[in-house]
């Protein structure tokens, strides 16, 4: 048994590990939780990608809270995992709260305008990350604006923005550079 705890508590403090790829494998949310928990110490991670495992709202939960002050984590990929529109969208804060987070996947989800505007207003006051991918959601012209004016007017750093493929229609309010 001792040797088992050991084994445990060496693992809890991996100390060494860079790149983490656990996608497809739909851990869903309390795998998610036990994941984000057993890299809570971790300060050498700098990419995850969990693309594909069924989170949910409640995972992304785990991610905001779990590894929010995070300074090496530098990629998160949170492609097609069932993050939608009935959450508290005030966890996306706690996720851009990752201190070193650079870039953040988001794509494939059903994130709507109330979760755009959530975004909106973290990115206010974000100065590290330059890629946000939103490929594939529900966001509309309210939330497309929302996080224009957001990188207009209080964020700098963002230089890469993927809005394909979601409800966002032309208007002049959209353009970041206006």
């Amino acid at each position: 048994d001792d040797e088992n705890d050991e084994s445990h508590d060496h693992n809890h403090h991996n100390q060494t590990l860079e790149y983490l790829n656990v996608g497809f494998n739909k851990i869903g949310p309390m795998g998610c939780e036990a994941l984000v928990s057993s890299l809570r110490n971790n300060c050498t991670l700098r990419y995850l990608k969990m693309q594909s495992n069924e989170i949910s709202n409640a995972g992304l939960c785990s991610i905001g809270h779990g590894l929010m002050g995070n300074m090496t984590l530098q990629s998160l990929d949170l492609e097609f995992n069932f993050i939608h529109h009935d959450f508290d969208f005030n966890v996306l804060p706690d996720c851009l709260a990752i201190c070193g987070l650079e870039e953040l996947n988001l794509s494939r989800n059903e994130i709507n305008d109330d979760g755009a505007e959530a975004l909106a207003k973290a990115l206010k006051h974000n100065t590290r990350l330059r890629k946000i991918n939103l490929y594939r959601n529900k966001i509309g012209t309210k939330g497309g604006i929302a996080i224009a004016d957001a990188l207009r007017t209080h964020n700098m750093t963002v230089e890469d923005l993927d809005l394909q493929y979601n409800r966002v229609t032309c208007t002049t309010e959209l353009n970041p550079l206006k």
